[in-house]
């Protein structure tokens, strides 16, 4: 074994270790930057459940007033959370530690953006339910 190929092993070995290295030091912080987003969102969206969605259900009350089952499904899904909504202070901490050690893992053991890419389409898709339920209950 000549001295050139070993030094070429070791440089390929240096060059993984490293970039390991360097995915496991920042995987828990990419998983609580992601995790501080997805709280900011759970915020966003139980007050778009807890205050908005109510307010618009009053519109939908009067009388000749054609109300659709997407209507009916969303003011039944507020209705729990207005009414339910210790539930949620206990389940949303228990999720948020699932969400970051989920994050952190892909982090890990993929690649940090696909661990950041993920963690911004969840939270697009939160996002988009109170869009998309502003316009169902004002339509």
């Amino acid at each position: 074994m000549s001295l050139s190929s070993s030094f070429q092993l070791d440089t390929e070995t240096l060059v993984a270790d490293s970039e390991s290295t360097f995915r496991d030091r920042w995987a828990s912080t990419a998983a609580a930057f992601v995790i501080a987003v997805h709280f900011i969102v759970f915020v966003v969206v139980g007050g778009w459940w807890y205050f908005i969605a109510p307010r618009l259900k009053q519109a939908l009350d009067q009388p000749g007033q054609i109300v659709t089952s997407s209507q009916i499904f969303l003011i039944m899904q507020s209705d729990f959370i207005v009414n339910y909504w210790y539930v949620f202070a206990v389940a949303v901490p228990l999720l948020l530690v699932f969400d970051f050690q989920l994050i952190r893992y892909i982090g890990k053991e993929y690649r940090l953006s696909a661990a950041i890419a993920s963690g911004v389409a969840i939270a697009m898709l939160y996002l988009a339910y109170p869009l998309a339920g502003s316009y169902i209950l004002s339509h």
